[in-house]
């Protein structure tokens, strides 16, 4: 998942000094790395902490409430400690939070108390909060401004590659035999979590002896006596995308391993969904390399437009593939009489359904079709398209903004609690009406999305009392 950075006003960033970047970079790129790793364990933590605790949807996914959440709680403190403390100070401050958090593992795991595990994430997703406000930026600055877009597709590359690895490995340490007494599935969590700890106090030691160059800020005076970002309708409209976006992402990796789990899914084992959840991130990562060179010649709101129209039909796929329409169908065409009124049906189409081998060549599609993995693939496949969706997003948002465009950052870097509430609201209806009409939240997110990349994104100019230094926006065209 991409996440931007929020921070105080400010107009630019450059590094004191003209020191080598090298050791820097390969810093923020294991950083990079640790923050994709983490993030993505959630989607192991949640069927684990279902089967342990007998939660329910709803329950097992306040995984995902606190650790996202925390980013909601921590997101503006965090740029206030940042500014105060610098970003170097930043780093290490939030690496040790990380560290703490990921500890707090082991207590809950002797205690089997959920809401210590809870408490744990929040901690390790207030740590990330910080962490993030604090090295988004240093990327952006450790190098020329021409190629700081490089630097950061770097990162997030890396980012993307943990997410993909990172189910698979804690699938491995988590997911053990069937039948293992509660302490086996509590202490099964701890190991993965004290060796991430562990890496994170050493980054924490590394970061504390590299020499990183000094980060100056200039400022500008406070933009909220003037008006506010809030002001723009595109602004207010792109936290809701980025709201819906993050949820929608969120929420399709959560629930996936227990919605494979489904007999009409194929029943599959925690281990073996836990590589779908793999694929999906992994698509992510395809996408947005793919998406850094296509994007030089789209622009952004048609690609933004483009990816939710396929997501949402793939989303609808999963959501109806398996209903009582297509075995209609199949009873249609399968029926000797109800087949021959369907032939009548459809016999002005340019291709008409007159005899038994075609009627039992459709009859053989439709079976195939309702009866085989096409809403595994079809769910899967939402990360390729998932994947330019925060870079397509962010930049319509603050365009235009000016000197707000700041505090639009910060607006929008706090929408990521999207993927604190969307996958509750569907767990909720995963609980009420089953796992693939809960898709239907997920569904109207991409909606929205479709909205944002037709129309939701313009630019529309507010009115301020008084705005000395405002500069009209331009219309996109």
């Amino acid at each position: 998942m991409a996440v931007g950075t929020t921070g105080e006003n400010h107009t630019s960033i450059r590094i004191n000094g003209t020191t080598s970047y090298t050791l820097p970079m390969v810093l923020m790129v294991a950083l990079y790395f640790s923050i994709g790793f983490i993030t993505a364990l959630n989607d192991i933590l949640i069927p684990h902490f279902k089967d342990l605790f007998h939660l329910t949807n709803f329950l097992a996914l306040l995984v995902q409430f606190c650790f996202f959440g925390a980013y909601f709680v921590m997101s503006l403190p965090s740029g206030w400690i940042v500014g105060r403390i610098g970003y170097k100070a930043g780093i290490i401050a939030a690496l040790s939070t990380m560290g703490c958090g990921l500890l707090l593992f082991v207590p809950a795991s002797i205690a089997i108390s959920y809401p210590v595990f809870l408490f744990a994430l929040f901690v390790v997703g207030s740590g990330l909060a910080l962490l993030q406000v604090a090295i988004n930026p240093y990327v952006g600055a450790l190098g020329e401004p021409e190629t700081a877009a490089s630097r950061l597709n770097l990162c997030g590359g890396l980012n993307s590659l943990a997410t993909t690895i990172a189910p698979k490995v804690g699938a491995a340490f988590i997911f053990i035999a069937a039948g293992a007494t509660a302490a086996q599935l509590a202490r099964s969590v701890r190991m993965p979590y004290v060796l991430l700890a562990v890496f994170t106090f050493l980054l924490a030691i590394v970061t504390y002896f590299v020499h990183l160059p000094e980060v100056i800020e200039k400022r500008e005076g406070a933009a909220s006596n003037d008006g506010s970002a809030w002001a723009f309708v595109h602004l207010r409209l792109g936290a809701a995308a980025i709201f819906t976006y993050v949820g929608a992402e969120v929420a399709i990796g959560s629930i996936m391993i227990t919605f494979l789990g489904q007999p009409a899914m194929g029943n599959l084992s925690h281990a073996a969904a836990a590589t779908y959840v793999s694929l999906y991130w992994g698509g992510a990562m395809i996408g947005r390399f793919i998406g850094s060179f296509a994007l030089l010649y789209i622009r952004a709101q048609r690609a933004l437009t483009a990816v939710a129209v396929c997501a949402f039909v793939l989303v609808a796929t999963t959501i109806f593939v398996h209903t009582p329409v297509l075995r209609w169908a199949e009873v249609i065409f399968a029926h000797e009489t109800l087949a021959h009124w369907a032939s009548v049906v459809v016999s002005h189409l340019p291709v008409g359904i007159h005899s038994m081998e075609i009627r039992a060549t459709v009859a053989h599609a439709i079976v195939t079709f309702a009866h085989s993995p096409v809403a595994l693939w079809a769910i899967v496949s939402c990360g390729l398209f998932n994947s330019v969706m925060w870079p397509c997003i962010f930049p319509l948002s603050v365009k235009g903004l000016g000197k707000f465009t700041s505090q639009g950052s910060g607006i929008l870097v706090m929408m990521v609690v999207g993927g604190a509430v969307i996958p509750e609201i569907q767990g909720l209806l995963a609980d009420r009406f089953g796992y693939q009409h809960s898709y239907a939240i997920v569904l109207l997110c991409y909606a929205y999305l479709v909205y944002f990349g037709l129309r939701g994104y313009r630019i529309r100019q507010p009115r301020f009392d008084s705005l000395p230094d405002f500069v009209p926006p331009v219309e996109i065209a």
